[in-house]
């Protein structure tokens, strides 16, 4: 799991969560923090070494506009990786999860938005 220590309200959030999820699925995680260009990158070398299954990024929008560094370098390492959003998946991400800001943005319904995966949206549109 990739965490934006800068970023003290959502890693602090993410760090609680997430670790405590994993143990629940006996699952092992491995915590590194980045929070500029050259520390994304040594983080990659520390979980390639680490010889990781997955990534998870954390939401922050310090990474979201790294979108393309990430994007670059979790296919370079074969790194399957998750998102908050759907523009990191759109830079070639593999997947994210998380509200579409989009959608919230030109809702004019005053219902709450729907939660739907990016990958759900594009099959949707592409058999309309």
């Amino acid at each position: 799991m990739l965490v934006n220590p800068e970023n003290v309200p959502v890693a602090a959030r993410t760090l609680h969560e997430v670790p405590e999820a994993a143990r629940a699925r006996g699952l092992q995680i491995q915590i590194v923090n980045a929070s500029t260009e050259n520390e994304i990158e040594a983080a990659f070398d520390t979980l390639v070494r680490a010889r990781i299954d997955a990534l998870f990024v954390a939401p922050d929008p310090y990474f979201i506009s790294q979108r393309e560094q990430f994007a670059t370098l979790t296919a370079r390492h074969g790194i399957p990786a998750a998102y908050s959003t759907r523009e990191d998946v759109e830079a070639g991400g593999l997947m994210s999860y998380g509200t579409d800001i989009q959608e919230i943005k030109s809702s004019r319904v005053r219902s709450p938005p729907t939660c739907r995966s990016y990958s759900q949206l594009n099959s949707s549109s592409s058999s309309t």
